[in-house]
């Protein structure tokens, strides 16, 4: 007979919540829905929101209205503290949770000393780490010298807004975001562990074949953008104007969906012909998820996390050989039809309230 859990009595948790004013990335999006998952539960527990800064708490009171704030320098008596977001900068004098994503600065450009030093700090400082997949519980124990047994997985999950059916038609959406075109849809940023430039040579291969449009997410590059600023290695000058020439030759072809909201967003993972994720390296790869539970047909990439997240559903392939690129693509869009919705019952058995409560079940045990 399995022994029944015994809730403990009422705790005072501490969450980092210093960049989830401005924090737009998967990141925020991890944090936030576990706490609304928290909240939708009937929370056991009082959870504060603390600052690294006093001058951040009015934005995050107004990011956040509805959760207790405090500056970390005097918050109240902590039984234990989250840290969300790959780092731990200050001591909460209690014990402490560290989710570390992944630990790409150690494998790939961007990634900086200072990166790599604030992983290893929050390793060493953390009671506990917490992690998004097996995959990068290997990785942070690998490269963060780090025991397996003081890591716990909990998968990410997808809300239910990302469902299968649309807002508007779908020629309505194509004559509203691609001139009336068929798409390929590109959700990520423009480091090269996402693998853009690779997606672009294999479009290149096969656009006089098909009359679809490449759609991809945020911002076109520029010269001495955000990441040559920084002084980051993936940013080098031959990088961005090797992206930059690959855009050009493509011209009309591309589509840019400059940081679009959430709505719109689903629209088009719902209307894509094929939803493509070229990825190298994700600790999970919460787009590739968020493609399936909208019925996309997917092709990604068979590396780091992303079999854990797709399963058997995606068309696989091999992101560092052309030929498997290209042939996936062609593929995949012929075979998109029979494709389309294969993946919302997978992408179904990825709930956030069943990670939120394996993480509050974590803090909980941390409590001598």
């Amino acid at each position: 007979m399995r022994e029944e859990r015994t809730a403990p009595a009422r705790l005072t948790l501490g969450v980092e919540g210093t960049y989830l004013p401005r924090d737009r990335r998967g990141m925020g999006r991890y944090v936030r829905n576990v706490l609304a998952s928290w909240k939708r539960g009937g929370l056991p527990h009082r959870v504060v929101l603390l600052t690294r800064e006093s001058r951040h708490l009015a934005a995050l009171r107004r990011e956040m209205p509805e959760w207790e704030v405090a500056p970390a320098g005097a918050p109240p008596d902590l039984d234990a503290c989250w840290f969300p977001w790959n780092r731990m900068d200050w001591n909460p004098g209690c014990p402490s949770l560290v989710t570390i994503h992944d630990v790409a600065p150690f494998v790939f450009a961007p990634g900086t000393r200072q990166d790599r030093d604030r992983l290893l700090q929050a390793a060493r400082c953390a009671d506990r780490i917490l992690t998004v997949s097996e995959f990068s519980r290997q990785e942070i124990s690998r490269h963060l010298q780090v025991p397996l047994e003081r890591i716990s997985v909990v998968l990410e999950g997808v809300e239910p807004e990302f469902h299968p059916h649309p807002r508007c038609p779908r020629q309505e959406f194509l004559e509203q975001h691609t001139g009336g075109r068929p798409f390929l849809l590109f959700v990520g940023n423009q480091e090269p562990r996402k693998g853009l430039v690779r997606l672009l040579d294999a479009f290149a291969a096969v656009q006089h074949e098909i009359p679809h449009a490449l759609v991809l997410s945020g911002c076109p590059p520029r010269p001495g953008g955000l990441l040559a600023r920084l002084g980051w290695p993936g940013a080098r000058p031959d990088a961005e104007s090797g992206l930059r020439d690959r855009l050009k030759v493509l011209g009309g072809r591309i589509v840019w969906a400059r940081a679009p909201d959430d709505e719109t967003l689903r629209d088009f993972y719902r209307h894509c012909d094929l939803f493509v994720f070229p990825s190298l390296y994700e600790g999970f790869g919460l787009p590739l998820l968020e493609a399936l539970a909208c019925g996309a047909p997917v092709a990604a990439a068979r590396r780091a996390s992303l079999p854990e997240v797709g399963g058997e559903v995606p068309s696989w392939f091999d992101p560092e050989d052309p030929l498997d690129f290209v042939a996936t693509l062609r593929d995949g869009l012929e075979s998109a039809p029979d494709r389309r919705g294969l993946g919302v019952g997978h992408a179904r058995r990825f709930s956030w309230e069943t990670s939120a409560r394996a993480i509050m079940e974590i803090l909980e045990a941390l409590i001598p």
